[in-house]
């Protein structure tokens, strides 16, 4: 269950519904529900959901998905 986040979840929508493209940049402590508020506005959504880590550049490209 979901709860919460509807300020950043209407953030999101804005800049989603936009007739231009948007870049945003998610950041924050560990454990606060960056991934969780980002899964949940995704939903019903066609997206890649890509989570990059601390890894060489090398690494973090073979682990991007083939098939988008």
């Amino acid at each position: 269950m979901f709860i919460g986040r509807e300020k950043e979840l209407q953030f999101l929508e804005n800049k989603y519904s936009a007739s231009r493209g948007q870049l945003i940049v998610l950041y924050g402590r560990r454990r606060i529900g960056k991934t969780e508020t980002l899964k949940e506005f995704c939903k019903n959504k066609p997206h890649v959901f890509f989570h990059a880590g601390n890894v060489l550049t090398r690494c973090s490209l073979t682990a991007f998905p083939k098939n988008y």
